[in-house]
């Protein structure tokens, strides 16, 4: 489900930026939008402390479970503040990065190339994590990337004025922002029940609301980005985006990162590749060859592996 909701609205803000669609070229804007919708996390906090006021009873968190013989420390508010600033900051990076891709290139080598971060994943965890090698790990890496090679060489093969080595570029940029950000999630919030997860999205979205204003200004005053008021189509898939794009698979790869770890997160990522080609092929009716195919069976075995 979360691999649908990842390329139903990478295909969205592709559509934003065609000819043929709103012509809505504001990558940094889209970003900025999307990531401020975090504060819609604030809501349960705010039904939550109605509840504790009215019953007096203890509120009930969005992740709250069931009583554990585990003892977890929670993180203060402080402190899940300053995880928001470390971890957020990199993600609107990644997000910005990620956009401005899709402008220059296609989706499908967007995420071919994105499936190579289980390198850069693996890299960053033997570095900030301090993980052993692993042969299995490293195993299920290379046979990712040689079904991530034969998915890209069956993309080359197709003649699209859609590809560009500019958005090939920013795409490899944003693949390795996406592993620091997986790996700081795991080294930062070892527990799943360590943090309120609800206070630590929306810490997240008044950090970029306030923090990305400034930076929304100064690319329009310099010309970098111009902003352009969103017509009334482009807000509502804006609020599409920003709800099926990144509250709700955000939460879920945030806290599978927390209970599995980055690198078996990042490879089950994989299969984003052969959905997005599956979206193309009954968009633009594209059909792909014998290396396609291989390339998803490769892919498909090395999330087996792990």
């Amino acid at each position: 489900a979360t691999l649908i909701l990842f390329v139903s609205c990478a295909f969205l803000l592709k559509y934003m930026y065609k000819d043929s669609g709103p012509q809505y070229k504001k990558p940094f804007f889209i970003a900025y939008f999307c990531m401020v919708f975090y504060l819609v996390y604030g809501i349960p906090m705010v039904i939550n402390k109605l509840i504790e006021n009215s019953n007096d009873s203890s509120p009930i968190a969005v992740n709250e479970k069931l009583p554990s013989p585990r003892k977890v420390r929670l993180l203060s508010d402080r402190e899940t503040l300053l995880i928001s600033l470390k971890v957020g900051s990199v993600v609107a990076i990644n997000s910005y990065l990620f956009n401005m891709s899709i402008r220059y290139t296609s989706v499908v080598s967007a995420y071919i190339i994105h499936d190579t971060s289980s390198v850069f994943v693996y890299i960053c965890c033997l570095l900030f994590l301090g993980w052993e090698f692993s042969g299995w790990k490293f195993s299920a890496v290379m046979v990712s990337l040689a079904g991530v090679g034969f998915v890209a060489y069956s993309d080359s093969n197709e003649s699209s004025q859609e590809s560009s080595i500019t958005g090939d570029c920013i795409s490899l940029l944003s693949t390795v922002t996406y592993a620091i950000y997986s790996t700081l999630t795991k080294k930062y919030i070892e527990d799943e029940d360590s943090i309120n997860w609800s206070l630590f999205f929306f810490c997240t979205g008044v950090i970029t609301l306030v923090f990305g204003f400034p930076i929304l200004v100064f690319l329009h005053l310099t010309g970098i980005e111009t902003f352009e008021w969103p017509t009334t189509s482009v807000w509502g898939l804006l609020l599409l985006n920003g709800f099926f794009g990144y509250v709700v698979p955000d939460f879920t790869m945030a806290k599978a990162a927390v209970l599995l770890d980055p690198l078996i997160v990042d490879i089950a990522l994989g299969g984003i590749t052969p959905v997005s080609m599956i979206f193309d092929y009954f968009i633009d009716r594209k059909s792909y060859d014998l290396p396609y195919v291989t390339g998803y069976i490769l892919v498909i075995f090395s999330i087996a592996i792990v």
